[in-house]
């Protein structure tokens, strides 16, 4: 019975949230099948088998934490939302809501962090620091800077300016390019994707690694070319689509501040980079 219980917490998350619920409740916490009984044993798995299902609180307190965390820090957000890109839901895109997952995908979170910790510590890139009740990412490079006349975005180094408009190109090239740079972010960036945030040798280990030293850039803060106008009909969709929810906002910010240097008007980007978006989240 305890070998049943042990696989019933592996093969079912359900199961072992209800197993930690159980023992919270009728056996002082401890989790651990083998300290228990059979009578003990037996009363959970009938339980369980019988549709009966009772309250975790431990994780409704980690989305709530979690959450607070999204209100509090910017980084923390970043870190969360990077997390669940990485297992997206059965429809394919990323559930950002941490009270639409389980309290396993939440805890794993946690794990998350500490190993995205580890990497940026033992490259020397910087590391996150927790302050407040939120997490903060500490960067090399400095932040960016808005262009003349507020048009655009520029590190103030203009090298670097160009590294980072290849990166942005490069990603706009297809959803599988896109991922590669999340995943290099993922790995040893602390999960921070706008590439501005970074510093030159970084950006351009990136762009040797990958081959894309030849990869046109159009200026920062640009789509690749002139704005569409206000009345296309690509900016009407995706404007409908932010209309739709936070969710659907926050991916279309999470996008420009990826690959379009942060400015969030629809209508100031070409229609390459408006239909990339598109495509990618699916807009109707």
């Amino acid at each position: 019975m305890v070998d049943q219980v042990k696989e019933m917490q592996r093969s079912d998350p359900v199961a072992k949230e209800q197993w930690h619920a159980f023992c919270d409740q009728y056996g002082e916490g401890v989790r651990d099948p083998a300290k228990h009984d059979i009578s003990f044993l037996n009363s959970f798995i009938t339980q369980y088998q019988s549709g009966a299902r009772l309250e975790y609180k431990e994780g409704g307190e980690l989305v709530k934490f979690i959450k607070l965390g999204q209100r509090k820090s910017q980084g923390w957000k970043a870190a969360w939302e990077a997390y669940c890109a990485e297992r997206p839901k059965n429809n394919g895109r990323p559930e950002h809501d941490p009270a639409k997952h389980d309290s396993s995908f939440l805890e794993g979170f946690f794990d998350f962090i500490g190993r995205a910790y580890q990497s940026t510590s033992m490259m020397g890139m910087g590391g996150m620091g927790y302050g407040g009740m939120g997490m903060g990412m500490a960067m090399s490079a400095p932040p960016t800077k808005r262009g003349p006349g507020g048009m655009g975005t520029t590190t103030g180094d203009p090298m670097r300016d160009q590294l980072v408009a290849k990166i942005k190109a490069f990603q706009r090239t297809g959803e599988a390019a896109k991922q590669t740079w999340h995943m290099f972010c993922d790995t040893n960036l602390g999960g921070m994707y706008d590439p501005s945030r970074h510093d030159a040798a970084t950006l351009q280990m990136f762009i040797d690694n990958n081959g894309i030293n030849d990869m046109p850039a159009s200026p920062m803060g640009g789509g690749g070319g002139a704005g569409v106008g206000a009345n296309h009909p690509l900016v009407l969709r995706i404007k409908n689509y932010q209309r739709q929810g936070e969710a659907q906002k926050q991916a279309w910010h999470n996008y420009c501040d990826t690959s379009l240097g942060g400015k969030y008007d629809p209508s100031r980007h070409d229609e390459s980079a408006l239909s990339t978006f598109i495509m990618t989240y699916g807009v109707p």
